[in-house]
């Protein structure tokens, strides 16, 4: 059987343009079908008399109109605002998109792998990277994304038009892309895509956070070493999915370490604070064993206005959360959220001891301030009343104590029954695609904020922040609605006393 030659392999995965066009790549772009999103965008972008130019021999990678729509996907934004922001755009279809001099796909493929100049200065070189292969399939790689010639050799004028399958990005689209698509982030990459692979679906083009990443030799450092929490913490999935969330902090997002003027505190997915700092010329990261120094940073996704809304900062060192001992170290940490749950503790019978306790093995579900307010303000009652219903108190703190069980939002399944000290199957796990954890009772549903471990792990305790306080099933609070609000005295006695029972359990502790 006689071979198939280049060419005619080619012709089959290529659509060729074999009449000469004596149009401008701005009218050329308009009179092709597939092109009419790319000449829109050229438009809007205030480039058409660059564009127009008939002296200009540049090649040009112009996106399909599939591949504007899939962009729009991948940045999470519309057509519409896309458009809003065209003149911000100028950059990317010029620079990103345009290089030097006119080349023919045959001429592409000869060269080989090989930076092109762009054809207007801007800045780093754009790769093209030739596969060589029978098939002569060419990939243009850009930092964000990359994409493969589908109809090549549209002349226009002295250029000529490449159409492609995606549109080249000079910025990363999501977080999850930076890990994606950078070799020294492997490790992380890989720990998070085994471990918590959901957490890459928090990490999608909408996400608006600041991700502290490891490189992979700051993290096999880390590794080598002899931190015992680290080696407690690798030892489970719920370990390593809360080491990773101490990576990721919260809105505002940190988009230029440069911007760090003093010390600032981000709270992570983890519920722990970071403190950034800033040294000389340098950007750190300040955990409570050490500090990371950021050694590179890249601004992530786009928003309606053109800018970026997120950001991830490389940084030379692994960030290991404090270790907890007990309840009361590990609520003393959040104390500014867990004021009210302390008070709860202190006042019932049964439960006083658990925070200075160092045995208790399983997990408890800590309301937040937030969700203790929500809940007096939507029963009527004071803090004061709330304490005054012994009835309410226990059964309430039974349905929020687990035992025997250390549960974790990272390795807890949909459906699953939870066992409380209200009795077997009082609470249902429900987790959805993105990973949030919600728990139902027979009155209300709570959902998982964070999750801090306290004690040796997996001996110890887990205590998993909810923002809603659960209410039993038996339990009502009869004549509620008689009561007003707290008041500010009387939250300012609760978080007193919240204060001192810490202070207490700790110095006991010492």
């Amino acid at each position: 059987m006689d071979r198939l030659s280049p060419f005619f392999i080619l012709t089959g995965l290529f659509t060729f343009s074999i009449t000469a066009s004596a149009e401008t790549i701005y009218k050329t772009a308009f009179a092709t079908p597939n092109l009419s999103l790319f000449a829109a965008a050229l438009h809007y972008a205030n480039t058409s008399a660059t564009f127009n130019d008939s002296s200009l021999r540049i090649t040009v990678f112009a996106p399909s109109d599939q591949a504007f729509l899939k962009m729009f996907t991948r940045l999470g934004v519309s057509q519409t605002v896309l458009m809003e922001t065209a003149p911000e755009l100028a950059a990317i279809l010029m620079y990103y998109h345009v290089v030097r001099p006119s080349a023919q796909l045959s001429e592409l493929i000869a060269a080989g792998a090989k930076d092109w100049p762009l054809a207007f200065p801007f800045g780093g070189p754009l790769t093209l990277s030739v596969i060589p292969s029978s098939a002569g399939v060419v990939t243009v790689s850009s930092l964000g994304s990359d994409a493969k010639v589908t109809t090549a050799n549209i002349a226009a004028d002295g250029s000529v038009i490449h159409v492609i399958d995606n549109v080249l990005l000079p910025f990363y689209p999501s977080v999850a892309a930076v890990l994606e698509r950078n070799s020294d982030l492997t490790t992380l990459y890989d720990a998070i895509n085994a471990t918590v692979p959901e957490l890459l679906n928090q990490l999608d083009p909408l996400a608006e956070v600041t991700l502290f990443a490891p490189t992979d030799t700051a993290i096999q450092a880390a590794l080598s070493g002899s931190n015992v929490l680290l080696g407690q913490l690798r030892s489970s999935p719920a370990g390593v999915a809360f080491l990773l969330k101490y990576h990721i902090a919260l809105k505002p997002v940190i988009l230029s370490a440069a911007d760090v003027t003093e010390d600032r505190n981000m709270t992570t997915l983890a519920g722990l604070k970071l403190t950034l700092e800033r040294t000389g010329q340098t950007t750190r990261v300040r955990f409570p064993t050490g500090a990371a120094n950021i050694i590179d940073s890249y601004q992530v996704g786009l928003n309606a206005n053109g800018s970026q809304r997120a950001a991830v900062h490389i940084i030379d060192q692994l960030l290991i959360p404090p270790a907890m001992a007990s309840v009361a170290e590990a609520l003393n940490v959040q104390s500014a959220d867990a004021n009210t749950f302390v008070a709860v503790l202190n006042i019932s019978s049964t439960y006083s001891n658990l925070m200075s306790s160092s045995n208790f093995n399983g997990t408890i579900l800590v309301p937040t301030d937030g969700a203790f307010t929500k809940f007096i303000l939507a029963n009527g009652l004071t803090l004061i009343t709330l304490f005054s219903k012994p009835d309410f108190v226990k059964p309430t703190l039974d349905l929020h104590i687990i035992p025997n069980k250390r549960l974790s939002l990272t390795t807890l399944t949909d459906g699953t029954q939870i066992t409380t000290n209200s009795g077997p199957n009082t609470l249902t796990a429900r987790k959805d695609a993105n990973g949030t954890v919600s728990f139902v009772s027979t009155n209300n549903t709570a959902t998982g904020l964070y999750e801090y471990f306290a004690g040796e792990w997996g001996n110890g305790t887990t205590l998993i922040f909810i923002d809603t306080v659960l209410i039993p099933g038996p339990v009502k609070l009869s004549g509620a609605a008689s009561f007003i609000g707290p008041s500010p005295l009387a939250m300012l006695c609760c978080s007193i006393l919240a204060t001192v029972a810490l202070h207490h359990m700790l110095s006991r502790g010492q």
